[in-house]
């Protein structure tokens, strides 16, 4: 038991396919990750100043663009720098976060960082010198490049960040889908637990009224308004589409069920009518009898209501009056079950 248990939350929390994600790429800290955010919030805030969907007003986008560009760079190189840096290390590789919250400085990343793959990021070994010159300079220096000058070492800054900033970018792609499944695993699991609540509940009350007394017993009413309407014992009819009775206007009036014999009696639901009017029964109170004489209130609900259910200490009885007790009142209801 305790085996399948933890190979469904293996499966439900993905922590395999974490663990798997993190060893290929080393150790992927939260910090890893806001550096890879940082590279790539700089780099599309650059593409938007290198290629503007409406040029701008002044001249020297390129410049910004390398600048905005040189920054990723930066912080994908710190972002690789912490996964190159195994736990034996890791307070060195924290000793070049400064107090002010800092990364190292782009020199000190670019001997850390894997040679290979900064030379693919240069477009070759012969033009590593070149790479290395654009991230030491300063956005003074960029702007005082000729136009087209600008451009390529726009070009160049963004080609570098590319190839930096592409493997960082699987490994939080590979990360945000295991965060997405699990999400979606969490959604199943409520949804299901959801459906089975429900469920549960339909088969409760579907049983319950499965045990409606009222079902078999015939009904009387007050008084009787001409239009609309069921003969007794049906609560359901052509003509009883909003109220299967409806009494004159009187005093008192009421429907009264007879269930043939006493019964246990612990609640009744009672549906109002449906199409309007459903304020006149109010109050309701339901009375019930053995003998039609001596009669023994059990509930009474007040307010406006669409269906009430009210339960109460079972009792004995035969018959079941729902009656509004005002000297001009006028009842009319769609439904009314009885349950022992």
């Amino acid at each position: 038991m305790a085996t399948v248990a933890s190979r469904f939350l293996e499966w439900f929390w993905l922590r395999a396919a974490e663990r798997t994600a993190r060893a290929e790429s080393g150790t992927a800290s939260a910090r890893v990750l806001e550096l890879i955010g940082r590279a790539s919030l700089a780099t599309e805030v650059a593409a938007r100043t290198e290629r503007p969907p409406e040029p701008f007003a002044q001249g020297g986008a390129d410049a910004v663009a390398a600048e905005l560009y040189r920054e990723a760079i930066h912080w994908a190189l710190a972002a690789h720098s912490e996964l190159r840096a195994t736990s034996a290390d890791a307070s060195e590789a924290g000793a070049d976060v400064s107090a002010s919250g800092g990364v190292a400085s782009v020199s000190t990343l670019l001997e850390r960082v894997d040679g290979v793959l900064l030379a693919r990021a240069a477009g070759g070994n012969e033009e590593l010198a070149t790479l290395r010159a654009d991230l030491s300079a300063s956005y003074v220096e960029f702007a005082e490049l000729e136009p087209s000058a600008q451009r390529k070492a726009a070009e160049r800054l963004e080609r570098a960040q590319q190839v930096l900033l592409e493997p960082l970018g699987t490994l939080q792609r590979r990360l945000e889908r295991i965060w997405v499944r699990r999400l979606v695993h969490v959604l199943g699991v409520l949804a299901l637990l959801g459906a089975v609540v429900f469920g549960v509940r339909q088969i409760l009350h579907v049983q319950q009224r499965s045990h409606d007394l009222a079902v078999r017993a015939s009904w009387t009413t007050s008084s009787r308004y001409p239009q609309g309407g069921c003969e007794s014992p049906r609560q359901d009819c052509a003509g009883g589409e909003n109220y299967f009775f409806h009494t004159q206007q009187e005093s008192d009036p009421w429907v009264m069920f007879d269930l043939g014999k006493e019964r246990h009696i612990s609640a009744v639901e009672i549906d109002n009518r449906l199409d309007c009017c459903s304020e006149r029964a109010n109050p309701l109170v339901v009375d019930v009898s053995s003998d039609k004489k001596k009669w023994r209130e059990v509930a009474r609900h007040t307010g406006d209501f669409t269906t009430m259910r009210e339960t109460f200490d079972t009792v004995r009885a035969r018959y079941v009056k729902i009656h509004v007790p005002q000297p001009a009142a006028i009842l009319h209801l769609s439904r009314v079950r009885i349950y022992p």
